[in-house]
């Protein structure tokens, strides 16, 4: 974005941040962008990000999220700078879905999530433009605002051409990581793939699934790839027997993932907190069927058999979709020539051409605030 714009600043939270550090930081990364980094929690601050906006004289604000872009609501007014809102899930589901796992409650949207949609319905009303990743969110952004305002919404699909570059080098090393799980046995066995831990991943269903998988599959692995791994999961898995038959890796880079997806017999996914998320567009696309829990975002791919739809949090039935899919060539091969069909679009559309409809939607904005200023 720096190469198309005189300057770039961008607010990025610091997790790590020192106490004598409390105040912004600058970090020049490039001679016209720039990165102020701010303590996690300010980053949702209205004043934070109007101080950031003062200091570098912002001429947009671009808000990845609904979330993101409320925190930019008092800047907007005190300023006058035109608002992006990038929307990339469901946001009032996720919330929703968010609180109640929280309170211990079933993860069902439900009348909860109709709250936090007017929320939502609120922050587009004040955006300039709002850029969707898929055409249901297209939808959603339409329920959300008027008619005569629906010419301010976008559709600026996923880029998938990056899954067909894996590295030699990370397709050798996860080659390395599946063959050492089985390295008593040289017959193939089912590779069940999850990717992301927490409540919100249904981290819990996957291994309660796990455990009646291997009653059928006794060869069956599960290797799990997050950010971090949570202790009480190593604990749950040993628990359920399942130390034999799971692989945890935590901090891999992405070329590794999909290294390692491209391994995998099932993709499992029963996140709650996903939309039609990365890991399960890339999975379609690199030819392995996903087991899901179909929520708004996967209920399109769903219907058209692209996924393997569970609509309940039981784990049982994960587990009898992995199972048919393990014990059925025919249906798996069904559920993935309908998958690489569905996401083929985005396999063929170059993040280069991503970028710049992302741009020329920056470039009208400006052009028209320009207009406003000289009359």
């Amino acid at each position: 974005m720096a190469r198309r714009f005189d300057e770039v600043h961008i607010i990025s939270k610091e997790r790590n941040i020192e106490d004598r550090d409390k105040g912004l930081i600058k970090d020049e990364i490039a001679s016209n962008l720039a990165v102020h980094r701010v303590l996690d929690g300010l980053v949702s601050s209205n004043l934070a990000i109007l101080g950031v906006a003062r200091d570098a004289g912002a001429d947009v604000l671009f808000a990845d999220g609904i979330g993101h872009a409320a925190s930019s609501l008092l800047c907007k007014k005190k300023s006058g700078i035109p608002l992006i809102t990038f929307v990339q899930g469901y946001e009032a589901d996720l919330k929703a879905i968010g609180l109640k796992l929280r309170l211990g409650m079933k993860p069902r949207p439900g009348l909860l999530s109709k709250l936090f949609a007017v929320y939502d319905s609120m922050v587009l009303r004040c955006s300039d433009k709002v850029l969707c990743v898929s055409n249901g969110l297209v939808t959603y952004a339409q329920g959300l605002l008027a008619t005569k305002d629906w010419n301010r919404i976008e559709y600026i699909p996923h880029s998938l051409e990056y899954v067909k570059y894996v590295p030699e080098e990370a397709l050798m090393w996860a080659e390395n990581i599946v063959g050492s799980t089985k390295a008593s046995t040289k017959q193939r066995f089912p590779l069940l793939m999850v990717v992301g831990v927490g409540p919100s991943k249904g981290t819990d269903i996957a291994l309660k699934a796990h455990r009646y998988i291997i009653k059928k599959n006794p060869d069956a692995v599960m290797i799990f790839a997050s950010k971090t791994i949570n202790q009480k999961y190593v604990r749950m898995a040993k628990n359920l027997g399942l130390r034999d038959n799971l692989l945890l890796l935590q901090s891999l880079r992405r070329d590794q993932v999909l290294a390692l997806l491209s391994h995998a017999s099932i993709f499992l996914c029963p996140s709650f907190s996903e939309g039609f998320s990365w890991a399960v567009a890339e999975a379609m696309a690199l030819g392995i069927p996903v087991v899901a829990y179909t929520n708004k975002s996967l209920r399109d791919a769903a219907n058209k058999g692209a996924v393997a739809p569970v609509s309940t949090i039981n784990p049982k039935d994960f587990a009898r979709e992995c199972i048919s899919l393990i014990g059925n060539e025919k249906i798996k091969e069904e559920f993935v020539q309908k998958a690489k069909d569905y996401v083929r679009p985005l396999t063929l559309f170059p993040e280069k051409k991503r970028f710049e409809m992302i741009c020329n939607n920056i470039d009208q904005i400006l052009s028209r605030q320009a207009v406003k200023c000289r009359s």
